[in-house]
């Protein structure tokens, strides 16, 4: 079992991109003797020290550093500000950057336990990333990227993902540019139409198909596919290095989901338990429309849906829906097979977001 502990929600850097800008949630730090229950309670093979704060900033938190230590491997991920005092204390150490500089790389160089660098990868940076990689390689340091999650209109403007299936996609590629007549015609009960959408029903295996999305959205559809580009030349440099490179889809696809947190928990700043990350507080999420993702949290991983997120047959993919915008279901948090709280929505997924645990 993985355990994951957010020290603080607190941070000593205020990103455009971070979560903490988009909630309204109390500050805080974890107490030192909470944390200590948690260690002993939970018989975990790894601890993971980070959250939606810097762990670093927090007041004892080289004691805890040693207490999880004594315990079970430790994975920290860090802004890096601190490093250099508690890097050879940790089993794995991820360096979140968001400015690549030759500061960064200089200090990446001397550190000594198992390294990633974790990229988030946008419109802005996509193209930049394969020099990183590379350099990465160099050094001998692995690479986690992830896609940008989007909070407000602004941030998706500058993804890369779609959060369509692909195999849709794929077969629509060559009526896309009649996507509007071929609806109409369909509507207006053409006999050509019909014949024509059945086949495309045949054809899509079970997948849904929302035609709509793609006819609005068919330039990011492209840039998605010119970022899987680049990530494909990203992976031939680390495959001639041998590092390690865990890399976001751009695709969603709605039959190969999976819970990254299936053997995992999240421990929140206040002590309460979330099954992930991404429920562990209360924010929007901005795909093609707004929605709220509602917290859940418990005292105890003693409960229903704790189990039930391991298999994610139960719940819907929204992100091929033709129905989502306006769907009753997102407006109340809770999904068409009645789920609440529902993984339909989630990123991590699909692999279009990734963590490291």
């Amino acid at each position: 079992m993985r355990v994951q502990v957010e020290l603080t929600n607190r941070c000593n850097l205020s990103c455009d991109y971070c979560i903490r800008n988009y909630w309204n949630t109390k500050l805080m730090d974890l107490p030192l003797t909470k944390f200590k229950e948690i260690v002993d309670e939970f018989d975990a093979d790894r601890f993971i020290l980070y959250g939606f704060g810097e762990s670093t900033i927090h007041k004892d938190f080289d004691e805890m550093l040693r207490i999880a230590a004594s315990k079970a491997e430790v994975l920290l991920v860090t802004n890096g500000l601190n490093v250099s005092r508690f890097a050879d204390k940790v089993d794995i150490l991820a360096i979140s950057i968001n400015r690549f500089n030759r500061s960064v790389r200089s200090m990446l160089k001397s550190l000594k336990p198992e390294l990633y660098i974790s990229v988030i990868l946008t419109s802005q940076n996509i193209f930049k990333f394969p020099e990183i990689v590379r350099w990465a390689c160099e050094n001998d340091i692995n690479v986690i990227a992830t896609n940008l999650i989007p909070y407000n209109a602004k941030m998706y403007e500058k993804t890369l993902f779609v959060e369509i299936s692909r195999k849709p996609v794929e077969i629509c590629k060559d009526m896309i540019e009649n996507i509007s007549e071929f609806s109409r015609d369909v509507a207006r009960l053409s006999p050509n139409a019909l014949k024509l959408y059945r086949d495309v029903l045949n054809a899509l295996e079970g997948y849904d198909l929302n035609l709509s999305y793609m006819s609005k959205n068919w330039n990011r559809i492209l840039m998605a596919e010119r970022a899987e580009s680049v990530l494909c030349r990203v992976r031939e440099i680390a495959n001639t290095y041998g590092i390690e490179l865990e890399l976001p889809k751009m695709f969603a696809d709605a039959k190969s989901r999976c819970c990254p947190y299936e053997d995992c928990i999240f421990v929140r700043a206040d002590g309460r338990i979330s099954p992930c990350m991404e429920l562990a507080y209360t924010h929007p999420l901005y795909l093609e429309f707004e929605r709220i993702i509602e917290e859940y949290t418990s005292d105890n991983i003693d409960n229903e849906f704790f189990k039930k997120r391991r298999n994610l047959d139960e719940f819907p993919w929204c992100g091929d829906c033709q129905f989502a915008e306006g769907c009753w279901y997102i407006d109340e948090s809770m999904d068409c097979y009645g789920n609440k709280p529902s993984c339909s929505q989630c990123l991590y997924s699909v692999g279009i977001a990734r963590c490291l645990l």
